[in-house]
């Protein structure tokens, strides 16, 4: 009996291991048949005309791209700024955005040791990710999403890989991301007028918030080094 429960549990933890990185093979799978990049225009008609089914299909379509890596992140924002209200849009945002960091961070924290690694090969940037996270994990997981200086997914799997505490990941991740979902949303919202006045200035304004991001936390460096 002993045995045969043992058995299982090492059953359940490789299939739990091996499940989500079976899910991204079929998702990318099923975009190489399908031949075609994923644009706003295809999110946009491919949505319900009823507001909560299309609220639904977001984020369907949230999980799909925490499992395939493959379009932007953006284009959610911007496809839910045009299908939505503005308040809409970010909720519907937020609550795809919850859903995609609970899922790559689950991902991360279930899959082996050797993630890490692989990771850090592929995007050296990581080495530098690893020096920082310790010092302060809160304020690390927000700023990081806050610049975006690395793609979300990888990050999040990085950091899900490396047990960051749950918590700390994900209310610094969330409010990282915060003014990002806000200005794209309304980008989105004008999305139809791209020669509007709100278009470009939501845009620009996005951009310089991240480089003021990058800037304060150049700061923040500095003066940690200094005090060292």
């Amino acid at each position: 009996m002993y045995n045969s429960n043992s058995k299982l549990k090492v059953f359940l933890k490789r299939f739990f291991r091996y499940l989500p990185f079976v899910l991204m093979g079929l998702t990318l799978i099923w975009f190489i048949i399908d031949g075609r990049d994923i644009s706003i225009d295809d999110i946009i008609n491919y949505s319900p005309k009823e507001p909560v089914a299309a609220a639904f299909f977001i984020c369907v379509a949230y999980i799909i791209k925490s499992l395939s890596l493959m379009f932007p992140l953006k284009l959610l924002f911007l496809a839910s700024g045009s299908l939505f209200s503005l308040p809409a849009a970010v909720c519907v945002n937020l609550t795809g955005m919850f859903i995609i960091l609970n899922l790559q961070y689950f991902i991360g924290r279930f899959s082996g040791n050797d993630l890490t690694q692989g990771l850090i090969e592929k995007y050296p940037r990581l080495r530098y990710i690893r020096e920082e996270r310790n010092k302060n994990t809160f304020f690390f997981s927000f700023i990081v999403r806050a610049m975006g200086i690395l793609p979300c997914d990888i990050l999040s799997l990085y950091l899900g890989n490396t047990r960051m505490p749950y918590f700390q990941y994900i209310l610094g991740s969330m409010l990282g991301f915060l003014t990002d979902i806000c200005f794209t949303s309304l980008a989105g919202h004008h999305l139809n007028t791209p020669g509007s006045p709100w278009f470009w200035l939501t845009i620009i304004v996005n951009g310089c918030i991240s480089i003021i991001f990058i800037a304060l936390y150049a700061l923040y460096r500095r003066r940690s080094i200094h005090k060292v």
